[in-house]
């Protein structure tokens, strides 16, 4: 599915699983993929479109937490600028039955 300039998101934080982030990273690369990367390990950002270099280490059980927010936020903004509520999505119907 991933071909030249298809959008991916990387996260790599520290620990266990950066080792297995940095070999997708460069798969994404040699398949020309326009990868923004949020790391901490130079060479995973030297080779991405648009690299977001994390600010300082933490325990590998937070990561998650301040790895997810510039992902969340361009999704709420990309909503935006399409005129798309993601409050709203259009497949979505939600049915709630009290008995």
């Amino acid at each position: 599915m991933v071909e030249r300039g298809f959008p991916v998101f990387l996260f790599a934080p520290p620990g266990k699983t950066l080792g297995d982030m940095a070999q997708l990273g460069e798969r994404l690369s040699g398949l020309g993929a326009e990868t923004v990367v949020l790391s901490r390990d130079a060479r995973l950002l030297a080779r991405a479109t648009s690299p977001i270099r994390m600010p300082r280490s933490m325990p590998e059980v937070l990561t998650a937490i301040p790895y997810i927010i510039p992902a969340q936020l361009f999704a709420a903004h990309l909503a935006d600028v399409k005129g798309i509520n993601p409050d709203a999505p259009r497949s979505l119907s939600k049915v709630t039955r009290t008995v």
